[in-house]
């Protein structure tokens, strides 16, 4: 599924209705808040079928206590309205909480 200029707070909670989805792309979501983010990257780790996810400027929130054993591939592009600090977080957690990666 491709998502592309819609503001994530008005579909991130309905991501797991869709439990047969193996690949989700998110890209232009703006405007982003903490709580779009949370509910996006919250979503995706309740859904084991998803394996390959690529977002743009959805930074992972600190804190979010979620795991993501079932991903394979991330492509992350954290732009612009990213702040150096969301950046660094999101690398720290990727590689903490992301065990299965190949890609």
């Amino acid at each position: 599924m491709t998502v592309h200029s819609s503001p994530l707070d008005t579909w991130a909670s309905i991501i797991p209705e869709f439990e047969k989805l193996n690949t989700l792309n998110a890209f232009h979501v703006q405007p982003c808040t903490t709580q779009g983010a949370e509910a996006f990257w919250t979503a995706i780790a309740k859904l084991p079928s998803l394996r390959k996810v690529s977002a743009t400027s959805i930074a992972i929130p600190p804190r979010l206590d979620v795991q993501f054993p079932h991903l394979v591939e991330l492509c992350m592009h954290l732009l612009w309205p990213i702040q150096t600090e969301q950046w660094a977080q999101s690398f720290v957690f990727i590689f903490t909480e992301m065990p299965s990666l190949e890609k």
